[in-house]
């Protein structure tokens, strides 16, 4: 199968925007609203068919660990799949990272260009799913509920779509 893979961030503010959650176990806060983020992996397929999409893991997170935690990619499948530069060393075909002692060559940018006419399919997924109301506004109940909440939606998404 031939897909995408990329990440979503959901903004939960977990008892109300000044709360700050410092305390062990508690989900890392963002800086700049007090608001806890969480990730989750989503996959879809080069028609922008949402395919599956992960539990959420701490936003604090990068990309590749989420990737490893989901299960979502194994090795010999990735050649099939693209991502975005989180993605560098799975073995998918990524956009080519600016090196720190020269700027990108003409081809470069041009395959990057080709590789992001192909990642915008799930950028559009991934907006898709954002336009439920839950996902694009502060999650205001208790952080314990909030992954069983998104995978509420998750179900209800697929459950709308067969």
């Amino acid at each position: 199968m031939c897909g995408e893979i990329s990440h979503a961030r959901f903004c939960s503010l977990g008892g109300g925007p000044r709360e700050k959650r410092t305390q062990p176990g508690d989900l890392a806060a963002w800086p700049t609203r007090q608001a806890t983020g969480l990730t989750v992996q989503v996959v879809g397929t080069l028609d922008g068919e949402l395919v599956w999409i992960s539990d959420p893991v701490d936003g604090s997170r990068h990309d590749m660990y989420c990737l490893r935690e989901s299960g979502a990619l194994t090795r010999d499948a990735a050649a099939d799949w693209t991502g975005d530069k989180g993605y560098v060393g799975t073995g998918m075909l990524t956009p080519i990272k600016k090196p720190a002692h020269r700027e990108l060559l003409d081809w470069e940018k041009q395959f990057n260009t080709q590789i992001n006419k192909i990642r915008y399919v799930i950028e559009q997924i991934i907006a898709n799913f954002k336009t439920w109301r839950i996902m694009h506004t502060d999650y205001r109940r208790p952080l314990a509920t909030f992954a069983t909440t998104i995978a509420a939606v998750i179900g209800l998404h697929f459950y709308g779509a067969a």
